[in-house]
Formats: structure tokens, sequence, C-alpha cells
């Protein structure tokens, strides 16, 4: 592994983004502007460099050296951070992260959950974008709700964000498969 080549936080700086509407904060128009891959893609590296995992949080940032997806990534129990350029989609590093109490509690549930009783990020990215018409995804939480652990993901919209709520566990139409919202 690649050790990072600056100093990062374990827990990544929120951008303000509670409401639609919202202006995006901390360079990240111009990162937005730059980047040449989606946060999907991020994710995607991501996973491939540590060997896969699931995606806790991922957020476009505007780094010191040009635009970055920062990736935490539930890895065998663990939680690694990978840092992915924006413009490239080369891994920049990654290094290991310990968990707070709070965000233990949110892997707990994302790991009761098990692989097959939660949706893919994919899917997620997909219907928050149907949920709150469109845009580029820049930032996804893995948070508590009162159903359980969601995603929760940021979305560049205009000249401001919106956010949506996606629940991870499946929801299961007759047959017990995956039933679209």
């Amino acid at each position: 592994m690649k050790p990072f080549p600056f100093p990062f936080a374990a827990v990544s700086l929120v951008l303000a983004v509670v409401c639609g509407g919202c202006s995006k904060e901390g360079g990240v128009d111009e990162a937005l502007a730059k980047a040449k891959i989606d946060l999907a893609d991020a994710i995607d590296a991501a996973r491939t460099e540590v060997g896969g995992g699931f995606a806790l949080e991922a957020e476009l940032e505007a780094g010191d050296e040009g635009p970055v997806f920062t990736v935490e990534l539930l890895v065998d129990g663990g939680v690694r951070e990978v840092v992915v350029d924006a413009i490239g989609g080369a891994v920049r590093g990654t290094q290991e992260i310990v968990p707070s109490p709070e965000e233990r509690e949110v892997l707990d549930a994302v790991e009761d959950l098990g692989r097959e009783g939660r949706i893919s990020l994919k899917k997620a990215l997909k219907r928050g974008a149907d949920d709150v018409g469109g845009g580029t995804a820049i930032e996804v939480d893995v948070e508590l709700e009162e159903g359980g652990p969601a995603f929760v993901i940021v979305y560049a919209v205009g000249e401001g964000t919106r956010e949506a709520v996606v629940p991870l566990r499946k929801a299961a139409d007759a047959n017990g498969e995956d039933a679209p919202r």
C-alpha cells in the first residue's frame, strides 16, 4: 500500500449540505469542474486498491494537489481510507483508520445486515438521483437513521446541493427480490 503523501484527518470534513438549494463549500465547485471521474468510479478504484470492501463514506474534495475523492471502506471488519485522484483515477494513498464509538455503531449495523441484506451503492446512487431529480453525486455517508443504516447522498444540482436518504436494507418484493422503488 502507498502511504499518504500528505496528512489526512481520520474523519473527513463534511460539506454543509443539509438542504436542497444550499451552496457548495470548500472549493467543491472547482473540484467538480476539474474532476474527470465520478464518485462511483472513485469507489471502484478504492475497492480495487484494497481488494474489495463496502463503501461507508466518499466525498469530493479540493485537495492541495488537485481534486480528490476520499473513500472510507469497510474491509474485513476494519476501515481503510483511500484517496483517489479525481482527474486521472489513480490512488494517491491509503491508510487504516480507527473508528470512533459512534462510527463503530454504524459499522456494526452495516455488518448485521450482511452482504445479501443490503443494496449496492450503485443502486443507491441511482435511487437517490431519481429522488432529487438528477445531479452529480459528490458525497455519500452511511448513517444510522430511524429504520437502520442508510446511505445519505449529496448531489450537486445547479448552484446548490440536494440530499437523498436511501436505506441500506433491501426492500423485498413478493418474490423476495430487491424491489425497485
